[in-house]
């Protein structure tokens, strides 16, 4: 199998992987697979809060209805996922690794610490599950000059006393009357994020962190104007492979053919592992 070259320019082969390196690639991808899932389930919130922030920004007062529809909408993908994060944090923890370990108690102080510490984080969680009641937008003010702002009745949520509980009842007293939502799910998100980096690399061994620099080195080696890069074959209809000196012959004749190609080593996985590791050393 190849090494492939994915750069703006195009497609480049560089030269045949050697067994050995085939076996590091593939180890390096399996053991990295895990930490991908990881990141993805804050990367989902990111994302969602992304759309909600460019949905508020491009609200028209000529489409008002159309508007509080998809900012309710964003924001309740927002919150959903918001939740959905942690509960997958928790779940991916105690299965794996078990309630009694190490990694399992790092996920309770963290997640502890935001609620103890952060209203924010209190409301934000806590809407989730207001949303089977009402929306979480109670309304939205359209401007022409800035973003929309949209907010909650801080007096409806507190009526909501088997929602709104105890500590949260508590968070709720100390915001305005009118609680602009953005900017509390701003601080939640951020709050969210910190949780997440603390337990993204946590259960890191030495030997993955070695692996991962390892395959930074090796792209950097093979791929030294940057672009990405893959171990695979073109291959006909019927799996043969087909020499890159000939490619060109099968795309010339109209031939059908394909890209058989390894699990992808998650190269901006390892560049974060490596910062990680530097910043652990100091």
């Amino acid at each position: 199998m190849w090494y492939l070259n994915l750069a703006p320019s195009g497609l480049k082969f560089i030269r045949e992987a050697t067994e050995t390196e085939l076996n590091f690639y593939n180890e390096t991808a399996g053991e990295l697979r895990e930490y991908e899932n990881n990141i993805e389930r804050f990367d989902r919130v990111n994302r969602n809060y992304e759309i909600l922030k460019s949905t508020i920004s491009s609200c028209d007062k000529k489409r008002m209805r159309e508007c509080v529809r998809d900012i309710r909408n964003a924001a309740a993908n927002f919150l959903y996922s918001f939740n959905e994060c942690l509960d997958h944090w928790q779940v991916y923890i105690s299965r794996k690794y078990g309630q009694t370990s190490d990694y399992y108690k790092k996920f309770e102080a963290l997640t502890h610490e935001a609620f103890d510490n952060n209203d924010e984080y209190k409301i934000t969680y806590a809407l989730r599950n207001y949303q089977h009641i009402d929306y979480a937008v109670h309304g939205c003010n359209v401007r022409y000059d800035k973003p929309a702002f949209i907010y909650v009745s801080r007096d409806a949520l507190l009526k909501e006393t088997s929602t709104f509980r105890n500590e949260v009842q508590k968070a709720l007293k100390r915001q305005d009357k009118i609680i602009d939502l953005f900017s509390v799910f701003t601080v939640a998100k951020n709050a969210l994020e910190k949780i997440n980096v603390n337990l993204l690399f946590y259960p890191l061994t030495p030997e993955i962190k070695q692996h991962a620099i390892k395959a930074l080195e090796m792209h950097e080696e093979l791929c030294p104007e940057g672009g990405g890069l893959i171990i695979g074959d073109f291959v006909t209809a019927d799996g043969s492979v087909i020499p890159p000196d000939r490619l060109g012959e099968y795309h010339r004749r109209g031939e059908p053919f394909g890209l058989d190609y390894k699990d992808e080593i998650p190269f901006g996985l390892c560049a974060l592992i490596a910062m990680w590791n530097e910043n652990e050393k100091k």
